[in-house]
């Protein structure tokens, strides 16, 4: 008896699955009314979606977030004549609006991680100021100041303080730096 009604039940399921006509019978009526409302139950939902994982990716200068609104922390340093810069918190860069008067440089220090990436712009009135970038402890200049890009980036070598000096030939000049580090 359980095997000839499973037959029925599967037998029905076929029919309500291609919308044979089951004869009139009530028994097999049922059983394959049956077969579709348990095949398809609309009431059992959808499958989870898959949401995609984000990727990192490094952006070009271009496109780097605007630090322009970021608060910057300064202190003023002994070191080097440098006003150590701390970004705010969860920021990823300041914005430094200074002047330079020459021959002295006006100098800013930071410490950044090994193998993250800086990047460096300084604007001023006809481009009269120009920076350099050098890591503290090795000695090493990653910029410098007669190089006459008033841009940089670079990945630093080391988990060290960075000195930034702005330079100007002769005369006073205000001047914009922005400074980013991202992680890379």
């Amino acid at each position: 008896m359980k095997r000839t009604l499973m037959i029925l039940a599967v037998f029905a399921m076929l029919i309500g699955a291609c919308n044979l006509p089951t004869g009139g019978n009530d028994e097999i009526d049922a059983i394959a009314t049956l077969g579709v409302v348990t095949a398809a139950a609309p009431t059992q939902g959808q499958p989870p979606t898959l949401m995609p994982v984000p990727t990192l990716t490094m952006a070009p200068t271009q496109d780097l977030p605007d630090v322009s609104t970021a608060p910057v922390i300064t202190v003023t340093s002994e070191s080097f004549g440098a006003t150590r810069v701390l970004f705010a918190k969860n920021a990823v860069g300041a914005v430094i609006v200074g002047t330079v008067t020459a021959p002295d440089p006006t100098r800013y220090i930071l410490y950044a991680f090994a193998k993250q990436h800086m990047f460096v712009e300084l604007s001023s009135p006809n481009d009269a100021a120009n920076f350099s970038v050098a890591a503290v402890s090795s000695q090493t200049v990653l910029k410098p100041l007669d190089n006459d890009s008033r841009t940089w980036d670079g990945i630093l070598p080391a988990s060290d303080d960075y000195l930034i000096s702005v330079a100007l030939g002769s005369a006073t000049t205000d001047f914009k730096l922005t400074i980013t580090i991202l992680w890379q």
